[in-house]
């Protein structure tokens, strides 16, 4: 989801000028990492249990699903909210289930433990807080601004973004989504800890956040009660983090999909973000779906071979870019007229060793292949960026369900988008380098990023 607060470039500047004076702990200078809980580590309020793994992949698919039928939202909502929508008012909707990775926090002097759901599509942070009655379920303990020293009212002299309006002396901001959904409140400042390594809690005070008292049709699951927004615009996280000296650049390293309910993955910023290895750069670019990180993906290589896929074919319905670095999907989306090709490519590749692709559509994906005892020749790919080349390891390019005796390509046709998933991006150290509009990775041990 992505709630458009949105600021011209001066206005912006000015803006986080001045919350720069406002206090802020944190134990690195120019350097904060906060902990990334994945939906089904048993740590996470939205743990399913012990799932086999094919129902795990299947979670995956099912949340991939969920997050690129949001991104279609997001691309709608961008291409017509200068005709039709009024991007102060009305937002793309509300897809829970499209957040792969929440945020653990507390709120406030008391503290309150509560759970936000990390959205890099969004541009803003809000939380519901403890007012007459409730707007959505919660079944975590309410925040109560009440009840906290370090509270305080948005001043109405700093209440000048869109979306926000100083009513009765209070800076009151509102936020309505497609779908129906709505979230109001007021626009607060309040000091928010978050677990680190070490099991360390890392502080931002007078944190910009929408305290948010009433609304409608939030599809939450009791579990979150808000959203912690990543992305390049506004008041968002990092530039907030930014406005008080923290380098405007983030980075993740996800550890494999079989560590995931053991291992801890973590969201480093600024000079917090480890250099252990040679890294490829690409620029980002322009994206129709604004504030999304994108790069300019030329071509894609199946082991040595590149495959015959002009570049305009991943630009088709997108305009420039083409290709989103979009960390909240677990899968990679192809546009459909270059996905058929790598789809051709890897039945003719398997068909070498008396592999054959399985047609049953109850499967999760849509090339899946029958597992042979033994093997083990799976291809990697490569992904050709404008002046860097992402290398897939074949681990990160096939799930293999030895029980049942396949294996899937972990990639989906999509016949508007192409996105570049965290499956794919496992093992891999990512940067990206809002200041320089850059984006960077190389490969390393994700499961050594806690030491």
């Amino acid at each position: 989801m992505a709630a458009t607060v949105k600021f011209s470039a001066i206005t912006l500047f000015c803006y986080l000028l001045a919350l720069s004076h406002l206090e802020v702990t944190i134990s690195k200078p120019g350097g904060f990492t906060l902990e990334l809980i994945h939906r089904d580590s048993p740590q996470s309020p939205l743990y399913p249990g012990n799932l086999t793994l094919l129902e795990r992949f299947k979670r995956l698919v099912q949340v991939s699903d969920s997050h690129i039928s949001h991104l279609h939202s997001l691309r709608e909502f961008h291409s017509q909210n200068s005709t039709t929508f009024n991007p102060n008012i009305v937002r793309p909707k509300v897809i829970h289930e499209a957040k792969l990775y929440i945020i653990k926090l507390n709120i406030g002097s008391k503290p309150v433990i509560n759970y936000l759901a990390l959205d890099t599509g969004s541009d803003f942070i809000w939380a519901q807080c403890k007012g007459d009655r409730n707007f959505f379920q919660q079944t975590s303990e309410l925040y109560d601004p009440k009840t906290s020293a370090s509270y305080r009212k948005l001043p109405c002299n700093q209440c000048i973004s869109p979306g926000m309006q100083c009513i009765n002396g209070e800076c009151a901001f509102a936020v309505s989504y497609i779908n129906g959904a709505a979230a109001k409140g007021i626009a607060s400042l309040e000091n928010f800890g978050f677990e680190s390594q070490n099991n360390a809690i890392e502080y931002v005070n007078t944190l910009v956040f929408g305290c948010a008292y009433d609304g409608k049709g939030m599809p939450f699951n009791g579990k979150t009660s808000g959203i912690l927004g990543l992305d390049m615009r506004g008041l968002s996280f990092v530039n907030q983090l930014a406005s008080r000296g923290v380098p405007k650049q983030f980075s993740h390293c996800f550890v494999k999909v079989a560590d995931e309910t053991t291992a801890r993955t973590f969201l480093r910023f600024g000079n917090d973000i480890p250099h252990r290895g040679p890294l490829q750069t690409t620029s980002l670019v322009p994206h129709p779906i604004a504030g999304r990180y994108a790069v300019n993906l030329l071509g894609i290589s199946v082991g040595a071979f590149p495959l015959d896929i002009p570049p305009a074919a991943f630009a088709i319905n997108q305009g420039q870019g083409g290709c989103l670095m979009d960390s909240g999907s677990p899968l990679t989306y192809i546009v459909t007229s270059a996905y058929k090709t790598v789809s051709n490519y890897m039945v003719q590749y398997f068909r070498q060793f008396g592999i054959s692709k399985i047609e049953d559509r109850a499967l999760p994906l849509p090339d899946c292949f029958t597992l042979k005892e033994g093997f083990d020749r799976f291809p990697a790919m490569t992904f050709h960026f404008q002046g860097a080349d992402l290398k897939v390891n074949q681990n990160n390019v096939f799930f293999v369900v030895p029980q049942q005796k396949l294996f899937c390509l972990t990639m989906k046709p999509d016949d508007k988008l192409t996105t570049i998933g965290a499956y794919q991006l496992q093992n891999m150290r990512v940067i990206y380098d809002v200041a320089q509009m850059k984006i960077s990775f190389g490969l390393e041990n994700c499961a050594r990023d806690a030491l």
